[in-house]
């Protein structure tokens, strides 16, 4: 029913490894030009390996916690979304986001009625603990994951406040939460993109 559930799929799209590409030009200037008379390859080798070998292990430190966030939300979505008490809003909102939702959820004209805006705020104060939280990214590739993963989320709390407040029908908060699950899977994968070219 709600973009939160894509955020349990994102660690399969995130499953590769990220990888280095380049060594920052300007770095490796002022490495050699450190150097007295003519380098000694083998110590200039050295130290870009090093350097190569510490970023990667910044970037991997980085990666696995936003993957261990993300099971951390994963788990806290799923718990709130069995609960009975939400099984009525499961049954307007769309699916969970592997598949196109049905075409009349995304043509539904009714709004929330008093009963499920209720329901709706019940929902948005226990789906608060599972927001994700990360630290913050030194790595340029992991810091736009979290900005996208974050968006989203703030996206579709947007939504749950809008069909809250009566000022959105079910057919346009389904088709908002489709937007969401999209976006979020196209910035992932080309971040992937990004990450293994």
């Amino acid at each position: 029913m709600t973009e939160f559930r894509s955020l349990r799929r994102l660690r399969h799209r995130l499953s590769g490894l990220p990888r280095f590409a380049v060594i920052p030009a300007l770095m490796l200037g002022l490495t050699l030009g450190g150097c007295a008379g003519d380098p000694d390859p083998v110590k200039v080798n050295a130290m870009i390996r090093n350097q190569l070998e510490e970023q990667t292990r910044v970037q991997l430190g980085e990666y696995q916690s936003i993957l261990t966030e993300l099971r951390r939300t994963s788990m806290c979505v799923t718990t709130v979304e069995v609960k009975p008490e939400f099984k009525r809003l499961q049954a307007h909102g769309s699916n969970d986001g592997d598949t196109p939702p049905a075409p009349a959820k995304l043509i539904d004209p009714h709004k929330a009625t008093a009963k499920e805006r209720k329901l709706i705020a019940a929902f948005l104060e226990a789906m608060a603990p599972c927001q994700p939280q990360f630290a913050p990214m030194a790595t340029p590739s992991n810091r736009n994951i979290v900005r996208v993963i974050t968006e989203t989320w703030e996206a579709q709390r947007e939504l749950y406040g809008e069909l809250k407040e009566g000022r959105m029908n079910w057919g346009s908060f389904n088709r908002g939460t489709r937007a969401n699950s999209d976006k979020l899977a196209g910035a992932i994968k080309a971040l992937r993109l990004t990450n293994e070219g």
